[in-house]
């Protein structure tokens, strides 16, 4: 397929009109502009649209931009995929921004990769404002892996930006569930990493805020107030290629949020991947369910 850029910036937004400033900013001052921004609005009830319109006016940078019903930050993912004329799908976030070299970057290390049809993408470091990294560098500088891979050794810890072919994004979309709006990012990558690998590069391509309200802050509520979503979460790291460690936890988890889902044991039964762990750890899973209920739900 040909596409008209090599890389698609998406921004998934939700009444976040004035740090879409910031952002758009920073795509001005890309030192190369390979590049479209595609943002979808997942229902703002503030002036997104009008700032948006404003941008599109300077004729600066090619921008797309559409409002849709609020279902959700994965559902909005998967439409903005549908959307892009870009080879490569590039998510960043209404309330945060890249450095000005980021697309030079991205173009640089794309094409050492690019003709090989095993690798779905690239992994960047993530950093707050003050320059700290979320979570830690990579073991090595460059290298070839996959999220199945790296979660089992740990290799993969805190937020990465992650870099897909939109082809392959468009064959992995995020699953929909009726009446629920969130499922974590970690479904696609782990599902990916299952039939593709990953080029891991030390080099920080995204500056990320910390909000009181943005998902970063709000995991775990949004997993209970979004169970089924949650419960997909859990059964990509409870499959048998997964560690141990990770099938326990996840095991533990899955049963909380079957709780919440208000399912009955014989449905999360039929659910658990390995039937006697998933026996041994049911009654944790409960305890754990009604732990937090008692705290989520006051």
């Amino acid at each position: 397929m040909n596409y008209k850029y090599l890389v698609t910036i998406f921004t998934p937004t939700y009444n976040r009109a004035e740090l879409l400033k910031r952002l758009y900013e920073s795509l001005k001052e890309q030192s190369d502009k390979d590049f479209e921004w595609i943002i979808v609005d997942d229902g703002s009830k503030d002036n997104t649209k009008e700032v948006v319109q404003g941008f599109i006016k300077e004729k600066i940078i090619p921008i797309k931009y559409l409002k849709k019903e609020n279902e959700g930050k994965h559902i909005a993912i998967n439409v903005g995929c549908d959307m892009a004329e870009g080879e490569l799908f590039f998510i960043v976030d209404s309330d945060d921004y890249i450095p000005k070299e980021a697309i030079e970057e991205v173009k640089r290390d794309w094409k050492k990769y690019r003709n090989n049809t095993g690798i779905a993408g690239l992994v960047y470091l993530k950093a707050w404002e003050n320059g700290n990294l979320m979570g830690r560098k990579f073991e090595k500088d460059e290298f070839i892996s996959n999220h199945v891979k790296e979660y089992n050794k740990g290799g993969v810890w805190g937020e990465k930006l992650k870099i897909l072919r939109t082809e392959i994004f468009r064959k992995n979309k995020f699953p929909k569930y009726e009446n629920e709006k969130y499922v974590g990012e970690h479904v696609l990558w782990i599902e990916v990493s299952r039939k593709y690998d990953l080029v891991y590069i030390n080099k920080v391509l995204y500056i990320a805020e910390y909000l009181e309200d943005g998902l970063t802050m709000a995991g775990r509520k949004l997993r209970i107030e979004n169970p089924l979503g949650g419960i997909k979460g859990a059964q990509v790291l409870m499959q048998k290629d997964m560690c141990l460690k990770l099938r326990i936890k996840n095991n533990l988890l899955y049963s909380a949020y079957s709780f919440f889902a208000k399912k009955s044991i014989k449905e999360i039964y039929k659910g658990a991947v390995e039937k006697s762990l998933f026996t041994l750890e049911l009654p944790f899973g409960y305890v754990l369910y009604r732990y937090w209920k008692k705290k989520f739900e006051k």
